[in-house]
């Protein structure tokens, strides 16, 4: 009997096996980082009937990713723990996103190489393509935005129905993460501007594509009382001169070009040939990206190295890799090899449980610091020891399922609060799940070496702990105390009485902390 010969498109087998090495750095890599489990508190809340909250009885918007949070809720409902729930929904996206990149690329291997290299030996991509965050869902998304605004064989969408396409993007997006909305701005303003504007349908056509964003804003006013979440207003409206956010936001970079040079390289030498031989649409993509870019100098970067460059970098790889020159793509392979094999801490040849690393100017090795007692293959194996603020969480849920209700002021509150289980009220000092604190400046803000950017900590007001304890206002300040029965008004009074929505107002009309 004749065995039947396996068939692939041109190409093939070299994307396959390049899907194979991308996916292989992937897992060997995988774990879970701390403040996934923030969110993962929510859900576990939600699905037991407590609601979106992360205090039971308390409306806090702690994520930033309602569509993520929607991912993990259903994983949640799939998997036998949270755990397994994130840990597999960042591999399955992730594998979705690889397939997706490695599938648009012509079958050359030059191409085929240098993108899998480029992927492979990311540590920023490799990181969080799983690490529970909301990156692989936004890579996911921007590269099917992509595909679809940038087709290579089929035509050009009509106007009307780009229109559509390109704020459904947006607006999924920033589902996804509000800022990424930036992602699509250049081409979605251009678009509007060439002519989109004249038509009453095309309006109509991206009024129903932002149908998704608007509706949660709606739901995220009236259920949490805010439009933003409650991060937003804990890291911005901590009281930080935005110059000093700037120059923390340069530090991230710099964090990246030492860190993970191959990475900083992709993103500036992809987005620079695109200035110089892409035509107008990939031009105002790459726009986009510098525009997010830019967007997080402003902020100050983040503490995770890496986390906010992965959706640049695919932007960069995918409309780099339509344009690279037909007679220099030996020179294009070896450089990015080079760059990335140079680097010990590449995703490929670095141990599972890499060596510590040092924090630069505040910004952290987070999957170094968390993948030995968070990782997949560390957890496969003899011996394995969970997180230390797994084991306490577990500890105190075990003293509070005997003594009931606790309260306790705490400042790393991912895993710990989820583990804890609900029965422990957190305050946190950081101000991410605390919407009272959030609305305070932080502690020390002129002392430079006093903070990092994602850990804003607030000093406790006099009372505040007891009012928590009793469920009454014991704050001694008295603008304090005001502005701590509206918090609790919006955040578990009535949803629709008018008191509580005359303290929305004051609320959201604030100007600065405490104001």
């Amino acid at each position: 009997m004749r065995i039947p010969r396996l068939i692939l498109p041109a190409g093939g087998w070299l994307r396959l096996a390049a899907f194979l090495v991308i996916m292989a750095a992937i897992v060997k890599c995988a774990w879970i980082c701390d403040d996934s489990f923030i969110t993962m508190r929510s859900v576990d809340n939600l699905l037991h009937g407590r609601g979106l909250t992360w205090n039971p009885g308390e409306r806090v918007q702690v994520f930033t990713h309602p569509l993520w949070l929607l991912v993990l809720t259903v994983a949640d409902l799939l998997s036998p723990s949270a755990w397994w729930a994130a840990i597999l929904s960042g591999l399955v996206v992730s594998a979705a996103v690889v397939a997706l990149v490695l599938a648009r690329l012509e079958p050359r291997a030059g191409v085929v190489v240098a993108v899998a290299a480029a992927l492979a030996l990311s540590r920023a991509f490799v990181d969080y393509a799983t690490s529970g965050l909301e990156n692989p869902l936004a890579c996911l998304l921007v590269v099917l935005a992509l595909r679809r605004d940038l087709p290579l064989r089929e035509a050009p969408m009509e106007p009307g129905r780009r229109l559509g396409a390109l704020a459904l993007a947006g607006s999924l997006l920033a589902l996804t993460r509000l800022d990424l909305a930036l992602l699509v701005l250049p081409v979605l303003g251009d678009a509007v501007l060439a002519g989109g504007w004249r038509q009453r349908r095309h309006w109509r056509t991206m009024a129903l594509a932002a149908l998704p964003l608007v509706a949660w804003e709606v739901f995220a006013l009236v259920y949490f009382g805010f439009p933003l979440p409650n991060t937003a207003y804990a890291k911005l409206g901590a009281g930080v001169d935005g110059a000093e956010l700037v120059r923390r936001g340069w530090w991230y970079f710099e964090a990246t070009l030492r860190r993970d040079p191959l990475t900083a390289g992709v993103i500036v030498s992809g987005l620079a040939w695109v200035a110089l031989r892409g035509d107008r649409r990939r031009r105002l993509w790459a726009a986009g990206a510098l525009l997010y870019l830019a967007y997080i100098v402003r902020i100050g970067g983040d503490f995770m190295i890496g986390r906010f460059l992965v959706v640049p970098l695919v932007m960069a790889v995918v409309l780099a890799a339509d344009l690279l020159p037909t007679g220099r793509r030996i020179w294009l392979v070896v450089g990015v090899l080079l760059l990335g094999f140079l680097n010990p801490r590449n995703p490929l040849t670095s141990p599972v449980v890499p060596p510590f690393e040092y924090w630069f100017r505040g910004v952290a090795d987070e999957r170094g610091y968390y993948c030995e007692n968070t990782g997949l293959l560390p957890r496969l194996r003899p011996g394995f020891v969970e997180q230390e603020y797994v084991i306490k969480g577990r500890q105190a849920r075990e003293i509070m399922d005997r003594q009931g209700t606790a309260f306790q002021a705490a400042e790393c509150i991912g895993f710990y609060g989820y583990y804890a289980g609900p029965k422990l009220h957190v305050i946190d000092v950081m101000a991410l799940a605390d919407p009272f604190l959030a609305r305070l400046p932080m502690r020390s803000p002129d002392k430079v070496k006093s903070w990092r950017i994602g850990h804003l900590e607030r000093d406790l007001p006099a009372g505040y702990s007891e009012s928590v304890a009793a469920g009454r206002n014991l704050i001694q300040d008295p603008a304090l105390a005001r502005l701590y029965d509206d918090v609790r008004l919006v955040t578990t009074g009535p949803l629709f009485s008018a008191e509580r929505w005359r303290a929305i107002v004051r609320l959201n009309r604030q100007r600065g902390p405490g104001a």
